[in-house]
């Protein structure tokens, strides 16, 4: 509840991210120390219940741990000083001609690691298309030969993981 002089009178927890960590705890002590446009009837400011949203980051990203596929490399989320890869080449996937006869249409995605240089490191299919007739083979050779601006994160170059799809289209 906002009171009709900016600051919070009451506070309570409409969904619980995690109570036992106390996190929950950390945002209302978050929202008592803000202070807020009152609310206004007829230009008279008024006490109004105001309903939002908190979300927690971690302060700084991780690199993916091992055991994971893309270790060392860092899990693409927007805030934290991240900033996305950018493709600066993009290659297409080339149909094999067996795929073409049978008429495969669809999309291959997959884990791309973009390296700190804008090369690609390690692939990975993810969603499958076809295994039988080459096209997540070919995906994964476009992908390879993709050229990037890399990623940073607080305008330093780093690895990171991106999902990509790879469309393959009939004409």
């Amino acid at each position: 509840v906002v009171g009709a002089d900016g600051t919070v009178t009451d506070v309570r927890v409409v969904r619980s991210l995690d109570a036992q960590l106390g996190l929950d705890q950390k945002a209302m002590e978050a929202v008592r120390k803000t202070t807020f446009v009152p609310c206004k009837i007829k230009d008279v400011a008024v006490a109004c219940v105001v309903v939002f949203e908190l979300r927690f980051t971690l302060d700084s990203p991780s690199p993916i741990p091992a055991g994971r596929f893309g270790v060392g490399a860092y899990e693409f989320r927007e805030g934290a000083g991240m900033i996305a890869p950018v493709r600066l080449r993009d290659m297409k996937p080339q149909y094999t001609a067996e795929a073409m006869r049978a008429k495969i249409e669809g999309t291959v995605t997959l884990d791309v690691v973009v390296n700190a240089d804008g090369s690609v490191g390690d692939v990975q299919v993810t969603r499958s298309l076809d295994t039988r007739f080459g096209l997540d083979a070919q995906a994964v050779n476009a992908a390879k030969a993709t050229r990037w601006q890399p990623g940073t994160i607080k305008g330093t170059a780093v690895p990171m993981l991106l999902v990509v799809d790879m469309q393959f289209t009939l004409r």
